[in-house]
């Protein structure tokens, strides 16, 4: 993410980016390659172990290839149903399993015949097995992040485009939460330019004017109005600045919810978000919900 400058110079909250999205493409690329070469790995040993035969060593090398391809699958297509995604990820599972398994036994069997000691033999081909299964949650996590930051990059760069001359003030203006205005009266205005007006004198001014008598009290009814206008302010937390590229498809998430008539919950909320490919944590669905409600309403 590369931050933005206001206009007094001061660097204001980042918004995410074409660096950011390239950088995690290239990361997945890398794994995906160190992934491929795990698997070609575990291929090579299960052909090596098996029959002399092109129909043997064709079934040997299938495992290793339906597991690459589920991984794929898992990383590229979002879920967007909850019981076709639990169906997927439970086969996903099934084929790892038989996948390692397999590797497993004809890793042992390829390094008993290429006289291995038993300590390598039962040891090494756990190596090649867990290090399938680290690429793999890597590219799954990776995955999400990418789906989270394409889906909000748009919205970023339609406010960076539609701002008055492309400034930064019209980028924070438009990713702003409206803050309810300050109440003034006319006894608040009173003081507050009665105290400028005693301030802006110099002192040898304010001695004459006091002639040594102690300074008047201030007026009470001055304090209620005073009372109100500090209790006015909105108590809340601001939005955490990795979601404010969040609230415009959030908003539309709200209103689409509003207007079918849905009770706006916190699972109802993270569903119409996974629907828009917006999968995000119980942590941050509370915070972006919250700062929603009040902007919508």
């Amino acid at each position: 993410m590369t931050p933005a400058s206001n206009d007094a110079g001061r660097t204001v909250d980042p918004v995410p980016d074409d660096a950011q999205l390239r950088r995690l493409r290239l990361m997945q690329w890398t794994l995906r390659g160190t992934l491929g070469l795990a698997l070609a790995v575990s291929m090579a040993a299960n052909v090596l172990h098996a029959a002399p035969d092109p129909v043997a060593r064709s079934i040997a090398a299938w495992s290793p290839l339906a597991l690459y391809a589920a991984i794929e699958v898992m990383t590229r297509v979002p879920i967007r149903n909850r019981l076709l995604g639990g169906i997927r990820i439970v086969a996903t599972v099934a084929i790892a399993v038989i996948a390692g398994v397999t590797s497993y036994l004809h890793m042992v069997g390829v390094a008993e015949r290429y006289g291995e000691s038993w300590q390598v033999v039962y040891l090494l081909p756990i190596s090649v097995d867990g290090l399938v299964a680290v690429l793999t949650l890597s590219l799954l996590d990776i995955a999400s992040q990418v789906r989270t930051i394409s889906a909000g990059l748009p919205v970023a760069r339609q406010h960076l485009e539609g701002g008055a001359a492309g400034t930064p003030s019209a980028t924070l203006a438009a990713f702003a939460i409206p803050m309810p205005a300050l109440a003034s009266s006319p006894a608040s205005d009173g003081a507050t330019a009665s105290r400028t007006t005693t301030t802006q004198l110099d002192e040898p001014t304010r001695r004459r004017r006091a002639g040594g008598r102690r300074p008047a009290s201030r007026p009470t009814s001055a304090a209620p109005s005073q009372a109100k206008t500090t209790a006015s302010p909105d108590d809340a937390e601001p939005l955490p600045a990795e979601l404010r590229h969040l609230l415009e498809p959030a908003a539309s998430a709200y209103a689409d919810l509003r207007a079918a008539g849905t009770p706006i919950t916190r699972d109802a909320f993270a569903a119409a978000l996974r629907d828009r490919g917006l999968p995000l944590r119980s942590a941050k669905i509370t915070p972006l919900l919250t700062a929603v409600r009040d902007r919508c309403e």
